[in-house]
């Protein structure tokens, strides 16, 4: 079931301009510590606002990601 997240862009981890994917470090008002978005952004700016409808997944390598 897809959830929906909002907050700050804190970090931008990766970008790739060409596809458009990204790894955000983002700040969600309620949540201690940065929170880690990953997908499809076009642009992504530290500062930002940043809308995003996922699922929560636990990756072997990088931990929990939205």
């Amino acid at each position: 079931m897809a959830e929906y997240l909002s907050g700050i862009i804190e970090r931008v981890a990766f970008h790739n301009p060409d596809t458009g994917f990204a790894v955000l470090r983002v700040q969600v008002r309620g949540r201690r510590g940065l929170v880690t978005v990953v997908g499809q952004m076009p642009s992504a700016v530290a500062g930002e606002h940043v809308q995003a409808t996922g699922e929560w997944v636990q990756d072997r390598t990088h931990g929990e990601q939205f």
